[in-house]
């Protein structure tokens, strides 16, 4: 699972340049859509978890908790606007089918 880029406010930092892994906080600009068994919350304890660990969040900080509530709904209304099993890239601020060469 991936998360999208959460950017900081350094000018020349890359951090909004590629997807996060959820579970190796490795970086990628390609994914693909799955369908998964789990429900919101636990997602949303998953993508907490790993903005925990980034140090994009604190426990406790209601502010935090309402912008990852917020995330959650970005990631789930995004992932159901495409097709599983599609393979999608990120390419600046847009996420793209990614074409297979024919």
């Amino acid at each position: 699972m991936v998360r999208l880029p959460v950017t900081c406010d350094v000018p020349d930092c890359e951090c909004g340049r590629a997807m996060t892994g959820m579970a190796s906080g490795q970086s990628t600009t390609t994914f693909t859509i799955r369908e998964m068994d789990i429900d919101s919350a636990l997602y949303t304890e998953l993508l907490w978890s790993t903005l925990e660990r980034d140090s994009w969040v604190v426990e406790g900080n209601n502010d935090d908790i309402e912008w990852v509530d917020k995330l959650v709904g970005l990631h789930l209304d995004l992932a159901g606007t495409f097709a599983v099993g599609v393979p999608l890239r990120l390419a600046g601020d847009r996420l793209y089918e990614r074409r297979s060469a024919r």
